[in-house]
């Protein structure tokens, strides 16, 4: 069987010159059997001789076909151009053998016609003359030096970003708006810190103008005393200390709980609230009197940017960070579980971004 394959798969391929071969043989037998001829006797290498009023039969000589005869022995007919896949009777067309059962095959066809079978797609051919990785076409697009394996590494638009790199990305190396997203290059360090108001809600007195609020700054030392405890005493309006808040409002509350222990009796608790303001932003905050444990004010968390120069983000909800020329806001900064989760929104596209991290 292979054997019949190889003998099938020689002639199938070469059958253009089997067929010019068979043709020029059968040319120069006729000229040979024209130019010997035979004699009346029959002896070979002798022209017969023909009376001269011998009817012959033969017909007069077409001038016209003559005439067209030697003007195409002064100009030739000239063969087309052959290309690759195309062939006429003295070049054949491109064959291939098949993927699969080897037989010659035109190269354009996507199924063997022997086997039935689909045909692979043909390869480009890409040139990469420096060999640096960037195909000499794109290099010529983007005006670099396909000479030079150099300009690879370069970073033609100041993006941060290597001419490599954007060929990899599909992006446009001479375009510094052209890049992979910076966000992705964006992680959290954690742990998260959180702000503290500096004070707590004491107490608070009815005046005939107002309210009078008495805060308290367990941290710092009192001059006078000498001892931890700083009181702000603002009104309604006035700035509380130099901490940077506001006494904003009051609301006078009451609530009742039960005594411990005291078999279903209870007692009334003051809960009144007494709401500050940050002058910097008027972020709003509300405190309850006598509670002394500080509020948080503001999550903050430590935004590593990591592409070119590391630069380092300490923000909180609100604030925004500048990624070379592109802003980003600061969304929300929570936490799920051990899960730290901070969502970024660019400022003009409303693209958006979470980044998030695992605390230990």
């Amino acid at each position: 069987m292979i054997a019949a394959a190889e003998k099938k798969n020689f002639f199938a391929s070469r059958y253009e010159l089997i067929v010019l071969a068979v043709g020029a043989l059968a040319l120069a037998g006729g000229i040979a059997f024209m130019m010997c001829g035979f004699n009346e006797e029959g002896v070979a290498g002798q022209t017969p001789r023909i009376p001269a009023n011998a009817e012959t039969g033969v017909k007069p000589v077409d001038m016209e076909l003559l005439s067209y005869m030697l003007r195409i022995t002064k100009e030739p007919f000239k063969l087309p151009v052959i290309s690759d896949k195309t062939g006429s009777f003295l070049a054949s067309d491109r064959r291939v053998y098949c993927a699969e059962c080897a037989a010659p095959i035109p190269s354009d066809v996507k199924i063997c016609v022997e086997c039935g079978k689909s045909q692979p797609e043909e390869a480009q051919v890409v040139y990469d003359t420096d060999n640096d990785g960037l195909p000499d076409e794109w290099e010529k697009r983007f005006g670099l030096n396909i000479n030079d394996p150099a300009d690879a590494d370069l970073d033609s638009d100041g993006d941060l970003f290597s001419n490599r790199e954007e060929f990899a990305a599909g992006t446009n190396p001479t375009d510094p708006k052209s890049h992979t997203p910076y966000t992705n290059y964006l992680s959290l360090q954690l742990p998260l810190k959180e702000t503290k108001l500096p004070f707590y809600f004491d107490s608070v007195s009815k005046l005939p103008s107002g309210y009078r609020f008495q805060f308290i700054d367990p941290a710092k030392v009192n001059p006078e005393t000498r001892r931890k405890g700083v009181i702000y005493r603002p009104l309604l309006d006035e700035d509380i200390g130099d901490t940077g808040f506001v006494a904003k409002s009051y609301e006078a509350k009451n609530e009742k709980r039960k005594i411990a222990g005291g078999k279903g009796m209870t007692k009334t608790i003051d809960v009144s609230v007494a709401k500050v303001v940050r002058k910097a932003d008027g972020k709003e905050i509300e405190l309850t009197v006598g509670d002394r444990k500080l509020q948080s004010v503001d999550t903050l968390a430590t935004i590593v940017f990591d592409r070119g120069e590391r630069q380092e983000f300490n923000v909180v909800a609100g604030d925004f960070i500048d990624l070379k020329g592109e802003n980003y806001r600061v969304q929300s900064i929570r936490k799920e579980g051990n899960r730290v989760l901070v969502l970024l929104e660019h400022s003009t596209l409303g693209v958006k971004k979470l980044l998030e991290a695992l605390e230990q």
